[in-house]
């Protein structure tokens, strides 16, 4: 669990604690890795998607949503699901919806349902310059579809040794601040 997803988890719970705002939202955690932060949600949400790419994060997530489910609001439906940034929205959806191999395939009805939802979250999805441009690609097309959508980001500007550089660089960040206007 990286720094930002427990201080984006601790917002959650500050709101959820303080408001009415996210009781029975539709939610997206894009790059949810452990799915904290969705996981937290789904006490009072609706429905919420997790989101990630790759089978082992897809799988440790499930694991992390079995072992958590207990708190959940028990009418939420909490859906863990495959998404490539790098692929544009929406994903393809799965035919054979029973196959092992589509466990983590999204349904168009999963599809339309997740272009309702109001709010987007996403943590520590910032380290490097391609992701960060497939993510606000992604983030674009999905504020663009279906009702109003707030999203909240957190992250750690973190500095690594870049062998391209030759130097400590924050992978990514750069690129996400060219991403940000102000509001005049």
């Amino acid at each position: 669990v990286w720094r930002a997803e427990l201080l984006l988890s601790d917002f959650a719970l500050h709101k959820m604690f303080t408001s009415s705002e996210f009781d029975g939202i539709i939610s997206l955690e894009l790059g949810a890795g452990t799915g904290l932060v969705g996981m937290l949600l789904a006490r009072v949400a609706k429905t919420v998607f997790l989101t990630d790419h790759g089978i082992e994060i897809l799988n440790n997530c499930v694991k992390n949503v079995g072992l958590n489910s207990e708190i959940f609001n028990h009418q939420a439906a909490v859906h863990v699901r495959d998404l490539d940034w790098m692929k544009s929205w929406p994903p393809t959806t799965s035919i054979e919806e029973s196959s092992l191999c589509n466990r983590y395939s999204w349904t168009s009805s999963e599809i339309e349902e997740a272009q309702e939802a109001s709010l987007l979250v996403a943590a520590d999805v910032i380290y490097s310059d391609d992701l960060t441009d497939a993510f606000f690609s992604t983030i674009e097309r999905l504020m663009s579809l279906g009702s109003e959508k707030v999203l909240y980001l957190a992250l750690e500007k973190r500095y690594n040794f870049s062998l391209d550089d030759l130097d400590v660089v924050a992978n990514g960040y750069l690129r996400f601040r060219s991403y940000l206007q102000d509001e005049d």
